[in-house]
């Protein structure tokens, strides 16, 4: 065998390899949402309770759906919403996610037609009246998560501002309420600097 077949020879092996890792790779529970910064996206409940493009992800009764960004922890987190039907739908803040399987719930902020209520370790330590969600209107959801410190805005109503002695997490994930459909649209993530 010649010195050119050889490398051709390689060259088709590590092609067939290369190909061979893609499609192994290739996960329907797992895509990427964003356009300067790719947001990691899991769906954590069955794949057809998520539809989603590269710019939103519509969550559909009984869907969870998990967003990180490499490892970030502290950051400022926005994103669109907009609750298509339903009741509403729930954020979890510093959650613990592990192969797809939420392990700790952490502080779980519930957005509703009824109000506002905020959930930790299973115990409601907070319910407002106010903001409400309402169908069809987009309204801007933030975080900002740094240290000890979270703050959570839902268009222009402070919902949470708190220190939380929880873990921190690189993970936010938002699930509906029975019966209900979400749609989340361009998420950013961005890292804060510390002072």
């Amino acid at each position: 065998m010649g010195k050119d077949a050889v490398v051709r020879y390689r060259s088709i092996i590590a092609l067939v390899f290369g190909a061979s890792l893609s499609l192994l790779s290739c996960n329907p529970y797992e895509y990427g949402m964003g356009s300067d910064r790719i947001i990691k996206c899991e769906i954590l409940s069955p794949v057809h309770s998520v539809e989603h493009s590269s710019s939103e992800s519509l969550i559909k009764d009984g869907g969870s759906l998990d967003m990180s960004y490499f490892g970030l922890t502290e950051y400022s987190f926005s994103v669109d919403t907009r609750l298509e039907q339903g009741d509403g739908f729930q954020l979890l803040i510093r959650p613990v996610v592990m192969h797809g399987v939420v392990r700790d719930s952490g502080l779980v902020i519930i957005f509703s037609k009824r109000g506002v209520a905020i959930d930790s370790n299973g115990r409601i330590i907070s319910e407002k009246k106010y903001p409400t969600v309402s169908d069809g209107a987009s309204v801007l959801l933030s975080v900002k998560s740094d240290n000890t410190f979270t703050e959570i805005v839902y268009g222009c109503d402070t919902v949470y501002k708190n220190r939380l002695t929880k873990i921190e997490s690189d993970d936010i994930v938002f699930k509906t309420l029975p019966k209900s459909e979400v749609r989340v649209i361009q998420p950013e993530w961005v890292e804060v600097v510390g002072d």
